[in-house]
């Protein structure tokens, strides 16, 4: 049974409301409010997708725990790490090396927007968020929108009822 989580009772609703703020986040990709909001729901929706199907997940994945899950979840979604860093810095003050492992993320800001063009600013004279991680710079907005399809997929692949 879940905890009490007003009218969010599955996996399914859960990836609905992060669709939802997904799509906020980009009316306002400068909004770090808005960026952090969503970086914790789509680092959460793992954890749902495991309690409510462990068994399908364990037979589609021929794994056999929850730490096997976590490490397929790091292997196939690309920059799932860099959401768990970002997901325990909203939370925690103090980065924590020994609990939470090798520092990937390395800062984020707001760049904002001048009147250029480059990969990381698609239109004009618009800001966005950034992460500078070991691996380079990484779009806010690119990095979840990645999350969110390989949830996407996932809920096609196991055939998983999407309720919105």
């Amino acid at each position: 049974m879940t905890y009490t989580t007003y009218e969010i009772n599955n996996c399914s609703q859960y990836l609905g409301m992060l669709s939802e703020q997904f799509k906020e986040f980009k009316k306002d990709p400068t909004s770090s409010r808005k960026a952090i909001l969503t970086t914790i729901l789509a680092y959460h929706l793992r954890e749902w997708l495991w309690n409510e199907h462990e068994a399908r997940i364990s037979e589609q994945l021929s794994i056999q725990d929850v730490s096997e899950y976590n490490k397929h979840i790091n292997d196939a979604c690309p920059n799932f790490e860099v959401i768990r860093q970002l997901c325990n810095g909203s939370k925690h003050y103090k980065y924590d090396e020994q609990k939470d492992g090798q520092r990937i993320v390395k800062s984020t800001k707001l760049e904002k927007g001048d009147f250029s063009h480059t990969e990381f600013r698609p239109a004009l004279d618009i800001g966005v968020l950034i992460i500078d991680t070991e691996a380079g710079k990484i779009n806010a907005i690119d990095l979840l929108s990645k999350a969110i399809e390989y949830y996407e997929s996932l809920f096609s692949d196991w055939k998983l009822q999407k309720k919105r």
